[in-house]
């Protein structure tokens, strides 16, 4: 079995840092460990014109050894994780091979990253407004034809 990761050998710690704790034990459903590779990137593509916001890592879990490759999208992400940083994901993997949470645990901070999608509700409003400009431009377009037909 190997070790742990950690973010620096423990018998030279970084000035101004304290030797590296134990992991604590994570709640059922949860992944706990040190962050590396942080990576945080805009991507654009033609179908989303705003652009998502990238935030990947690789998580070092002291109960596996392989990494777990860690992945969050958003429109625009809260908070912020470090290479080194101890932290909390939902352990479920998607289809990707990676586990894609909407939020993540910073336990080295005592901070919560929060990926902000729009809601459903606004995505209703915005689908129920798109809806109604289409019905005007048909009722005008009707108007129009109406009244080109009843002159001629």
């Amino acid at each position: 079995m190997t070790e742990p990761y950690q973010p620096y050998p423990p018998d030279q710690p970084p000035q101004g840092r304290p030797p590296p704790m134990p992991l604590p034990v994570p709640p059922p459903g949860f992944i706990i460990g040190a962050a590396s590779g942080v990576q945080s990137r805009l991507e654009s593509s033609s179908q989303n014109r705003l652009g998502m916001t990238v935030l990947s890592f690789r998580l070092h879990p002291s109960d596996r050894d392989q990494p777990v490759e860690v992945e969050m999208r958003a429109l625009s992400l809260f908070g912020t994780v470090r290479d080194g940083d101890l932290v909390s994901v939902p352990s479920t993997i998607g289809r990707s091979g990676r586990i894609e949470p909407t939020e993540v645990q910073n336990l080295t901070t005592n901070t919560l990253v929060k990926a902000s999608r729009p809601s459903k509700a606004g995505r209703v409003v915005v689908i129920a407004i798109l809806l109604l400009l289409l019905v005007f431009f048909v009722l005008f377009i009707a108007a129009i034809m109406v009244g080109m037909s009843s002159s001629g």
